[in-house]
């Protein structure tokens, strides 16, 4: 497994190459890139999850070590690069773009998400394991402590993420987007007190959701930032040292300890993993068709790879043979997210 994690990671720096000037560090294809390599690291988690206590071996329990040393950080730059686009998004189209953002993003995304939902039911029926209705019901925005399968806090993040910016945006003045930019993190902020105080209060819920407020003020300020770092080569140097200081400070700290505190703390450990990535994005262009698919496709690989795992785990695959379980779960994880893509994308068509 930890050749698997450092693979991977090499897999990032294929087709690499030095920045030229004027080349912008988070164009899309450098951010779907980033993202591409932790759709990798995320499947590398789940599969531990079903596939671990079999893997015994010293190289399998370090990378069960870094597994959760990483921990949520897995997510960072998904959740911050989807507040820097969207902010992106506003401050190109306006108003129309956030007043769009109930039905182009709510809506859609909720409808994907809970046709995925379907296929779990029915594999759960199939293997004789139905889940309560009231727990299908929770789980069809993502509000159940325990999914039936799928990524429910995620899923409940994003949607609430995406009503929150739907209100402070709506009557966004592009004179004044601090305006809108405190209105929505506020509301994050009010989110948290009540995710902490229902009864579904885990930390998953909220341990990296400022990735994505932080992501949209970067959006607003990073011009600022880059003259900063660019200024010199002592002032990229100290912000890669600081960014690996905090990160590592907070990761001592908050791993492996649930309380609301370190919970809400853990927010700066998956801000310094996605401010490492832009760090690095500032120095390097990232690219190769392999992590532009996967960036692609990380919706629907990130809802629906549990299937696979599941499915010929019932049916003994996993322990007639670990290696042919791990690559039969990622070629078909695959093959279901990119025919899930494209159904949704003529549902799409169809209904919106």
């Amino acid at each position: 497994m930890i050749f698997l994690f450092i693979l991977c990671f090499g897999i990032l720096f294929i087709g690499v190459r030095k920045r030229a000037k004027g080349e912008n560090p988070l164009a899309p294809a450098v951010t779907t890139s980033i993202n591409g390599i932790f759709v990798l690291m995320v499947m590398l988690t789940h599969f531990y999850q079903y596939a671990g206590k079999y893997l015994t071996s010293l190289p399998n329990t370090a990378y069960g070590t870094a597994r959760f040393i990483m921990g949520q950080t897995v997510v960072a730059t998904f959740l911050f690069f989807s507040g820097y686009g969207m902010m992106e998004q506003i401050s190109k189209k306006k108003q129309s773009y956030a007043r769009s953002i109930f039905k182009n993003r709510f809506l859609k995304v909720l409808f994907h998400f809970d046709l995925a939902l379907i296929l779990f039911i029915i594999m759960g029926i199939v293997f004789k394991r139905p889940d309560k209705p009231l727990k299908i019901l929770t789980s069809l925005i993502g509000w159940s402590k325990l999914s039936i399968g799928n990524s429910n806090w995620f899923m409940f993040t994003t949607f609430c993420l995406y009503i929150i910016v739907f209100i402070a945006f709506f009557r966004y003045d592009e004179k004044k987007p601090i305006r809108s930019l405190s209105i929505m993190t506020a509301l994050v902020g009010i989110y948290i007190l009540l995710i902490c105080l229902s009864p579904n209060n885990s930390s998953r819920f909220y341990n990296t959701v400022f990735c994505f407020v932080v992501g949209m003020w970067f959006s607003h300020f990073k011009n600022h930032f880059f003259a900063f770092i660019r200024k010199s080569k002592k002032n990229y140097i100290f912000s890669l040292i600081l960014c690996v200081a905090v990160g590592t400070v907070f990761a001592i700290l908050c791993t492996g300890h649930e309380n609301v505190v370190c919970n809400l703390l853990y927010n700066f450990y998956a801000l310094a993993v996605a401010f490492f990535f832009i760090l690095l994005a500032e120095k390097l262009t990232f690219g190769n068709k392999v992590l532009l698919w996967l960036g692609k496709y990380t919706f629907p690989i990130y809802i629906l790879q549990r299937i696979p795992y599941i499915l010929f785990r019932e049916v003994g695959l996993l322990t007639y043979s670990i290696p042919l379980y791990f690559i039969v779960c990622v070629v078909s994880t695959l093959i279901l997210a990119y025919c899930f893509q494209h159904l949704t994308n003529w549902l799409d068509r169809l209904i919106w």
